[in-house]
């Protein structure tokens, strides 16, 4: 399916996913977008960047904001940096955090 987010810069970013299985994340860098899906519609809650992606949504200080503020199913995207020519994690994670209002991040 993939997830697409745009950056203030009016960049897109492909997103993997997205997951409901931490098993489906990769311990790879990148940045992870974690979702909330309810009534058909998903919502941004946050983004963040890791050196191992599934530790640290695993390990994440937010986690207890995003179930607090998600009443469907959490879930989670990924942007591995995995790619020639993808912009390093941390441009990408601040250019997405700068075009969206996040309840959890920022």
């Amino acid at each position: 399916m993939g997830v697409t987010l745009i950056g203030a810069s009016g960049a897109t970013y492909r997103f993997e996913g997205p997951f409901d299985n931490l098993d489906d994340l990769a311990e790879a860098a990148g940045v992870y977008a974690v979702l909330c899906m309810r009534a058909g519609k998903i919502d941004l809650v946050d983004v963040r960047e890791s050196a191992r992606v599934r530790t640290g949504v695993e390990n994440n200080d937010r986690s207890e904001c995003w179930k607090q503020h998600c009443l469907g199913i959490l879930k989670y995207a990924v942007y591995y940096e995995d790619g020639a020519g993808k912009q390093s994690g941390t441009n990408v994670m601040n250019d997405i955090i700068a075009n969206y209002y996040l309840i959890c991040g920022g």
